[in-house]
């Protein structure tokens, strides 16, 4: 299978929304609300934060508040980066909050709410910031996930559920990590049935 037909591909895998209904996306949205746009999203590595917050920037963009998304996995956040863009939106979200550490991320904090900006951010665990939402990693995350993924007919779909199943807890419920592995995982087996094809054609 070529990298770009792997159902594990970013590209794929971006078509996935965080998993809430409408009523619980308006619970969201008027907590956040009650919070000033100041709060943020808490969770371990993998559990979703990224995908939540990449979804509620969505939902800004469609209600046209302006928004700014920095992310810390494409550059390295700065305080003074950060703060300048705060003064330029409404909405400021910034994704790996906590590697620019605890004394900035206060500093920030009081910031917004002396501009009146709102300030969402993800972290590892709660801070000055209100908690928005505590994103867990669970096997039925996952389990949906999957569901929504179209997978070859070249892939045992019973044997991809086992293989994610194991490498849930191989990964102490990182489901990023998860896919990840999933991906190398259809990209080995797809090339170990070439190889045999390959084999029986020439036996």
């Amino acid at each position: 299978m070529r990298p770009k037909n792997n159902p594990f591909a970013t590209r794929e895998l971006l078509k996935i929304d965080y998993f809430l209904t409408e009523d619980q996306w308006a619970d969201v949205l008027k907590k956040l609300h009650n919070f000033d746009y100041r709060a943020s999203v808490v969770g371990k590595h993998g559990s979703g934060k990224t995908t939540f917050l990449e979804g509620l920037a969505e939902r800004f963009l469609q209600q046209d508040i302006q928004i700014i998304y920095l992310s810390s996995e494409n550059s390295r956040l700065s305080f003074w980066q950060v703060l300048n863009k705060l003064l330029l939106v409404k909405v400021l979200i910034v994704d790996g909050f906590q590697t620019l550490g605890i004394l900035s991320g206060y500093i920030l904090f009081y910031s917004a709410k002396i501009l009146d900006k709102g300030l969402l951010v993800s972290q590892h665990r709660p801070s000055v910031f209100p908690v928005l939402l505590d994103t867990v990693g669970t096997e039925e995350t996952l389990f949906r996930i999957l569901s929504e993924i179209n997978i070859p007919l070249e892939l045992d779909r019973s044997e991809l559920l086992t293989k994610a199943k194991e490498l849930f807890i191989q990964e102490n419920a990182n489901i990023r990590e998860v896919l990840l592995k999933l991906y190398d995982y259809s990209a080995g087996i797809n090339c170990e049935e070439r190889i045999f094809r390959a084999d029986s054609a020439t036996n």
